[in-house]
Formats: C-alpha cells, structure tokens, sequence
C-alpha cells in the first residue's frame, strides 16, 4: 500500500488515502482485486491494466455493483493459453453496470504497468480518474496547517 497526501483537496486540509496496487499478473490476483473491490461499498473505483476473462463470481458481482471502472489493455498483449487480454478487459468493462465505467484501448502500449512506461501520458490520466471519481466522496480530512502556506 502506498500512503497518498494531496492538497488539492483544498487549503490547509490533507487527504490520506491508502492506495493497494497488486503486482503485475492479470490472472488469480486480478480476479481477487475485482472480487475484492466490487464486493466491498468503501472501495469507489477501480483501475485495471489489462485483466484476463472474469470468473463466475466475478461476472455476477459485475452486474451487481456500482463500482466505476477504468479497464486500461493494449491490442498486442496476449495470453497463450487465453487469448487476448484487450478483449478479455474490454468484456469487464461491457459487463460492467456502472454507467461511469470507461476503456481505453492502445495499439502499441505493452502490457500491464509497462504501459505506464510507454504511454507517459497514462499516469495522468488514471490520477485524473481517480480524482474525478473520488471528488464527491466525503473524506475523512484533518486539517494541516502546512498545507496552508
């Protein structure tokens, strides 16, 4: 986890927001991010660098939640025993119910966070969506007279 201080949030408060990022792999450990995020009303978006095909409960939790996603895949990456993972993360984001889910799809990014490598105007634009997403949560702010200045 990585702790995140910001004071965009406004003069004179800090945000602390604790920010889980799984290791590379699109496979077991991504399914149990979206299992986890989905089922859980206190996470508020999600992130996805490429995601292999979701399981059962995954799909069912898809159709159930509100749960804004960002799927982020690149035409080039492929699995070789499940095919491709643009696809497969395109289809999480169709099964997606929530309206303010979006994907976004590059031809030549790589695969996973090497994407972040090669598409430098990426890291923007997912910190973007996470403000964007996180702007109407109420936080939990403290005020922070460092800030101030």
């Amino acid at each position: 986890s990585h702790r995140v201080r910001s004071s965009r949030w406004g003069k004179g408060i800090k945000l602390d927001l604790q920010l889980h990022i799984p290791g590379q792999g699109a496979g077991q450990r991504g399914q149990q991010t979206l299992q986890a995020g989905l089922g859980d009303a206190r996470v508020k978006t999600i992130i996805l660098l490429t995601a292999l095909e979701p399981n059962d409960e995954v799909k069912r939790l898809l159709a159930t939640s509100d749960t804004p996603i960002l799927g982020v895949a690149s035409t080039e990456d492929n699995n070789y025993q499940r095919g491709s993972l643009a696809e497969s993360t395109r289809d999480i984001y169709k099964m997606s119910k929530s309206k303010g889910s979006e994907f976004l799809l590059y031809d030549d990014a790589g695969r996973g966070s090497e994407m972040l490598k090669v598409k430098p105007e990426l890291e923007p634009m997912l910190l973007r969506w996470l403000s964007d997403k996180l702007q109407n949560i109420p936080p939990t702010v403290t005020p922070d007279r460092s800030l101030a200045n």
